[in-house]
Formats: structure tokens, sequence, C-alpha cells
């Protein structure tokens, strides 16, 4: 960090996600609130940074691949044959 200050470079120090979530600063400004995932179980998401009040309970979204159909055949066009034959391979 000094000698890229010393060489004029613009540095900062990057904290580990983990640092984050166990910041008495983020806790304090309550940018986290636990999400419900179907898949995943409880989740810390970001909140908007800059807020009055905590946030109200969040709404989980569907599960992963719900709007798969919708997504690959409606938007980009492809077949419900080739969806079919991707998700039995397991790439998506």
């Amino acid at each position: 960090m000094k000698r890229g200050q010393a060489l004029s470079v613009p540095l900062a120090k990057c904290a580990e996600p983990s640092d984050i979530f166990a910041s008495e600063q983020t806790r304090a400004r309550a940018m986290f609130a636990n999400l419900e995932m179907a898949d995943s179980g409880e989740v810390p998401v970001l909140v908007a940074p800059f807020q009055s009040s905590a946030p109200e309970k969040l709404k989980s979204p569907m599960h992963a691949g719900a709007d798969n159909s919708h997504i690959f055949c409606e938007w980009l066009g492809h077949s419900a044959s080739e969806l079919q034959r991707w998700t039995a391979a397991g790439v998506v």
C-alpha cells in the first residue's frame, strides 16, 4: 500500500465478504437483511445502502430455474425440447 501511494497509484484496501458481514458498521447501518431462499435457506442480501429506517422483511424469489421456460423459450426463442435436453444434461 505504501509503495503504491509513493508512486501515486490510487489504492484502497479491499475487505473480504466475511469481514463486511461481520462489520460493526454494516450491522449498525442495517445494510444487510436476511432473505429466505427456497433452495438454499436463509442468506444475507445487501439492501439499499442509504435508508432512514431498517428494511421490512424481504420477499423470497421463486426457486432457482422457475423462470427458465419463460426466458429460454419465450424471450430467447429456444424450443421446449432444447430446454429439456439442457436441463437433463445439467446445463441449466
